[in-house]
């Protein structure tokens, strides 16, 4: 029985640590690239940075103008560009990522709206059970 206790409380304390690092999760120059009227997908670019001790494993990005939005890796093989989602994103403790083109950035499909420069559009992070929202500014098409 005493050995299920101490059970219950790691498994509390991993929570609470995992709940607690999406809140040194710090966002900046977020913004979507523009694309023609009726593009199915968006792509979106930020800097994550971890005010936090630890790493930092974003699990899932939602957001309400689109049907999904998925981290991906861009790459290049042997000379051939090759494009791969991420099962998440990871942000070292005390650390950074960029998201950008030609390296990691977000795959936004199925916008449920019209987008076009001077909008902007939310999306949430997702870190275990808490999330932080972030506004996402459309700017001209990517470089």
């Amino acid at each position: 029985m005493r050995r299920a206790g101490l059970w219950l409380a790691l498994a509390a304390a991993c929570r609470c640590g995992a709940a607690a690092a999406c809140a040194d999760l710090r966002v900046h120059d977020a913004w979507v690239a523009d694309a023609p009227p009726g593009a199915p997908v968006r792509v979106g670019y930020a800097v994550l940075e971890n005010g936090g001790g630890a790493p930092l494993a974003i699990d899932r990005i939602d957001g309400t103008d689109f049907d999904s939005v998925e981290p991906h890796r861009m790459s290049i093989v042997d000379g051939i560009m090759q494009m791969r989602p991420l099962p998440r994103l990871q942000v070292p403790a005390h650390g950074r990522l960029a998201l950008q083109a030609g390296g990691d950035h977000l795959m936004l499909t199925g916008p449920h709206r019209a987008l076009k420069p001077g909008d902007d559009t939310a999306l949430v992070f997702r870190c275990g059970a808490q999330a932080v929202t972030v506004r996402f500014a459309v700017r001209g098409a990517a470089p």
